[in-house]
């Protein structure tokens, strides 16, 4: 069932992500993000890098908007309702000293390790785009690296783009862990004044 999904997702949708698919790896990432850093300082003295950290991804995936976005993908709907079967229809419990809690209905998760559940999930984060035409989202599963340009250089700002992936994800009801998010600063060999720190006070910057 999976080798039969995956070729049906259009491959627009798979540029920026480097797991889960024949050409996917983390080598195919470091490569991809060294290359892209490298032309954009051709043209830019400095690039800012700003790794984005979703709180317990998988877990928080919504039933109805994978569902959506599954009806997007070219594929058959008896192919659609039976991942959503898998899915859907669950309730859990907690049992503790012999005594269970009541049962409640699962509407969210995505089970990480199953055959289909980490294509459901590339499919529901493959709707992601930077918002500029000059910077770029390098996506590893559910880890996203935003390559992006100050302001004076590029369409969009970097904290704008920021901006665009919290909205995406309230959206998508994912939370994002600002705590976790981290900044790198590529600077170009000849750059001669210090870059000034991020303007979100929550994304710590590290060499």
């Amino acid at each position: 069932m999976r080798n039969h999904f995956i070729p049906t997702i259009p491959k627009e949708s798979l540029l920026d992500q480097h797991t889960y698919k024949v050409t996917g790896s983390t080598t195919s990432l470091l490569i991809t993000l060294t290359d892209t850093v490298g032309r954009l300082l051709k043209s830019n003295q400095h690039v800012r890098c700003i790794m984005i950290d979703f709180s317990k991804a998988f877990d928080t995936i919504n039933h109805l908007i994978l569902f959506s976005k599954l009806k997007l993908v070219p594929v058959s709907l008896s192919i659609i309702k039976w991942i959503m079967s898998s899915l859907t229809n669950t309730s859990q419990s907690t049992k503790v000293n012999g005594v269970c809690s009541l049962s409640l209905d699962n509407t969210r998760s995505n089970v990480q390790g199953s055959g289909i559940g980490p294509c459901a999930f590339i499919t529901y984060v493959s709707d992601f785009k930077t918002l500029g035409y000059c910077n770029h989202i390098l996506k590893y599963t559910d880890d996203f690296s935003l390559l992006g340009l100050d302001p004076e250089n590029s369409d969009v700002s970097a904290m704008d783009e920021v901006e665009h992936i919290i909205s995406w994800s309230n959206r998508n009801k994912h939370e994002i862990n600002l705590g976790k998010c981290k900044q790198l600063v590529f600077k170009g060999p000849n750059l001669k004044h210090e870059i000034s720190p991020c303007t979100l006070p929550d994304v710590v910057r590290v060499n």
